[in-house]
């Protein structure tokens, strides 16, 4: 039989076409040259806002699930080989000869191409690797000066790079004149265009975000038209602008003090964005595709940083958020509340602006609610709390705003249609709402439980780990999981994240969910699935699962998930595979029966061998757990105690721990050490000081004292923050007085942020909520001071331990 022609949606199969075409005839006149400005400028915005961007793949997977239809095996291969079209289109916009012929034409006369050449590369450039590549290139001409003029040993002069530059240049002038002169006026698409690559070259490079802060010979600093421009009137010029801010706010907020002055310029950028962005995704005129935009914006800002995730909520944005969702999303789904054929009715009408829409402001109520009970209080209450106080103020001391209105919304029913949406980015933003409200224990323990979202979102799992996501045993997975009959693994991961914490100790479906066979069901997933992140989050959901669970229980669910599996897991190539097996084995010898338990189905070699061989490797996280499990294990009986103290190298490897760690690891090794010491005999504790934990605990009690004397200062790294020393005044009071019920310092200040997690509640790594990819880094509020807390909290255990070592014999009798 012949080979069959793949059949699919025709406006799919015609967009996907072409993309691809376009992209061919761009590719091909810019490496011959003839880069004639009309055709080639629309070739740019073809490519840029269908193909290079992977947009040709996702809206034709979207078109996919819109009309419903399942795809065939023919079409997942078309897919595919969209794919890696895209990723080569990608890595060959980047190649020198590409760079060589577009770059150079940011100065050129012609509007349209100047637009479409910088919204592909804004809309491109994604990684560390790119944006290097862009702020390092230079024009031919000044290439081969350089290479003339240099000498040998002369090195390339610093300083922003001449894409840089030319940013920095269309932003003073306003998108005006070509060449980056001015005189022809702002013109807005030139303009929100350079902003938006501005913001992507700024995302984690803080030597960009310095050119920003940095004046000029005649004193222009741009970041003051970057502020200018985020409150002016135009309202793509304003997304762009507070998009450009934000990133540059992230790539200085490297380790944020714990005290800051009010009117910081790194306060003054997030006043600016979170004021303009609030106001914009209030407003109902103001177009869908900028709302979308606005939203993301706010979760890029907030993402992982408690302390600016607060400012944005003492603004009104969760209330504002949730009432966004709450008017484009229906109350319920029709006849039977599946993503089905029926339950497709309420959807079918809906344009992809609202779906993007949807996804964009849940996406950011996740981020928003991850580490404050008050969002989540406010989100999940089914009745209206009090209303608040005056605020009460003094001379010296402004009236502080409300933390949140009077009124609450109960977004859980929305979640609960959300999670039945066609489009899988909805579902897997709805994932991660349920997530973060369920990561505090009263949420969890009422409003989650009682309106079913916790089964629900683990049948969603299942669900779509049937219709084929990761390889999964229903139909067709893989590389064609995002179609309408294709799982997708997006979702899968997500909503994994929320049964790791409607597993935990505290929830009341624990126990439901081992009678209906969660385990079984949870390790297929775990055996098939072919992405890192997924298998680590089943491994999360069975160490929250077994902890401070009876030991009859635990026994039940180790028998389904196989001992030797454990065991073998230890050893993954993966360290955070092994890093989640070590904690299994860690709450699960939670107390006496559970050490035994370990020992005796591990296998006591094999268990301290393990151990052994983790203590002496390089792995913070691995070696963190490996020795909260050995400490767990030395509070067993004596037997257990004689056998690690015997094991071979074990007792020199927790010195090695003491010594070289970091200070949380050390902090469990050193509470092993004394529970190893405070019981033994004199034979045991020789062997011990044999070991040379005498002299390691020795000097740490002597290196910690002597070290408290010269901290390290935290701000060194911010551009913003070395840059303000250097501003003038004006902008903090324009900005202000600008608009009542600014939001106070950001950084800085005493103010609590409390984490509604308890012990082992899943937390998300990067990328999280934005794991996805947006991957968005994790801030958190580190500093000298929490190092030496750390420092203290070992001190005072290191000392104890080597009293009983060095005198336990007189404390025994």
């Amino acid at each position: 039989m012949g080979q069959t022609t793949p059949s699919y949606p025709s406006s799919a199969q015609a967009h996907i076409k072409r993309s691809y075409l376009h992209w061919r005839i761009f590719s091909l006149r810019i490496r011959q040259r003839s880069l004639s400005p009309s055709p080639c400028a629309e070739s740019c915005h073809v490519c840029c806002c269908r193909y290079s961007r992977s947009a040709s793949v996702g809206s034709a997977c979207t078109l996919w699930e819109r009309e419903g239809r399942r795809m065939s095996d023919d079409e997942e291969r078309v897919v595919r080989v969209v794919r890696e079209e895209v990723g080569y289109a990608l890595g060959e916009l980047f190649m020198i000869d590409i760079l060589d012929t577009l770059l150079p034409h940011l100065n050129t006369p012609n509007t349209q191409l100047r637009t479409h050449i910088l919204n592909l590369f804004a809309s491109c450039t994604r990684s560390t690797t790119q944006r290097a590549v862009l702020t390092a290139w230079t024009p031919p001409s000044e290439r081969a000066k350089e290479v003339r003029a240099r000498r040998g040993w002369e090195v390339a002069p610093l300083g922003p790079g001449w894409v840089v530059r030319e940013l920095i240049s269309i932003v003073r002038h306003g998108g005006g004149g070509g060449g980056g002169k001015g005189g022809r006026g702002v013109n807005e698409g030139v303009l929100e265009a350079a902003l938006s690559l501005l913001a992507a070259l700024c995302r984690d490079s803080p030597g960009v975000v310095g050119a920003l802060v940095k004046p000029d010979r005649e004193g222009y600093v741009p970041l003051d038209s970057v502020l200018g421009y985020a409150k002016g009137r135009k309202v793509g010029v304003q997304i762009g602008a507070c998009l450009c801010l934000t990133h540059a706010i992230r790539a200085s907020l490297t380790t944020p003090p714990t005290t800051a002055p009010i009117q910081t310029l790194e306060d003054i950028c997030v006043r600016t964005v979170i004021n303009v962005v609030g106001g914009l995704i209030k407003d109902d005129r103001v177009d869908v595709g900028l709302r979308m935009r606005g939203c993301y914006v706010l979760n890029y800002l907030a993402t992982d940083h408690p302390m600016i995730c607060r400012a944005v909520m003492e603004q009104g944005c969760v209330e504002s958020l949730a009432l966004l969702v709450k008017s484009i999303t229906p109350d319920e789904v029709v006849e039977g509340g599946e993503a089905g054929e029926e339950g497709m009715s309420i959807w079918e009408d809906e344009s992809l602006g609202v779906v993007e829409l949807r996804e964009a402001s849940l996406t950011t109520l996740a981020t928003l609610s991850l580490f404050d009970n008050k969002p989540r209080a406010f989100l999940t209450s089914t009745t209206p709390s009090p209303s608040p106080s005056p605020p009460s103020s003094t001379p010296d001391k402004p009236p502080h705003p409300p933390s949140l209105p009077s009124n609450t919304i109960n977004i859980l029913p929305l979640l609960s249609v959300s999670l039945t949406h066609p489009h899988a980015g909805v579902r897997t933003a709805a994932c991660q709402c349920v997530r973060a409200l369920s990561r505090a224990v009263e949420p969890l323990r009422t409003s989650v439980i009682d309106s079913g979202l916790g089964i629900r979102v683990w049948e969603v799992v299942l669900d779509e780990w049937e219709r084929g996501a990761c390889g999964g045993s229903g139909s067709r997975g893989g590389e064609g999981g995002k179609g309408r009959g294709g799982g997708d693994r997006r979702v899968v991961n997500a909503g994994l994240t929320v049964v790791c914490n409607i597993v935990n100790e505290f929830s009341p479906l624990r126990d439901t969910m081992i009678e209906q066979g969660f385990v079984p069901r949870l390790m297929q997933i775990f055996h098939r699935a072919s992405e890192s992140a997924i298998r680590v989050s089943c491994l999360w959901a069975i160490k929250n699962l077994v902890r401070m669970l009876d030991v009859e229980k635990r026994r039940e669910v180790m028998g389904c998930i196989g001992w030797g599996v454990v065991s073998s897991l230890l050893t993954d190539s993966d360290t955070a595979i092994q890093e989640q097996a070590f904690n299994i084995l860690h709450n699960l010898a939670s107390d006496d029966d559970g050490v035994d338990l370990v020992f005796e189905e591990v296998g006591t070699d094999v268990v301290l061998d393990r151990i052994t061989a983790v203590l002496g490797g390089s792995d913070d996280d691995v070696i963190l757990q490996a020795t909260s499990l050995l400490a767990n294990l030395a509070n067993g009986t004596e037997q257990r105690k004689h056998s690690i103290l015997t094991h071979p190298r074990l007792l020199s490897a927790l010195r090695s721990s003491i010594a070289e760690s970091k200070p949380e690891a050390r902090k469990r090794a050193v509470a092993c050490v004394v529970e190893l010491a405070e019981k033994s005999n004199r034979e045991d504790k020789r062997r011990m000081l044999d070991a040379g934990l005498g002299g390691t605990l020795r000097h740490l009690c002597e290196w910690s004292v002597a070290g408290v004397a010269a901290p390290s200062s935290p701000t060194a790294t911010s551009p913003l923050r070395s840059a303000a020393g250097r501003r003038n005044s004006s902008i903090a009071r324009s900005v202000s007085g600008g608009a009542p019920g600014m939001v106070r310092s950001i950084s800085g200040g005493n103010a609590g942020v409390g984490v509604g997690g308890i012990g082992a509640v899943h937390q998300w790594r990067i990328g999280s909520v934005s794991g996805h990819g947006h991957g968005v880094h994790g801030v958190g509020v580190h500093g000298h001071h929490s190092v030496m807390e750390d420092d203290r909290d070992v001190v005072g255990p290191a000392r104890r331990a080597l009293e009983w070592l060095e005198h336990g014999d007189s404390y025994s009798f």
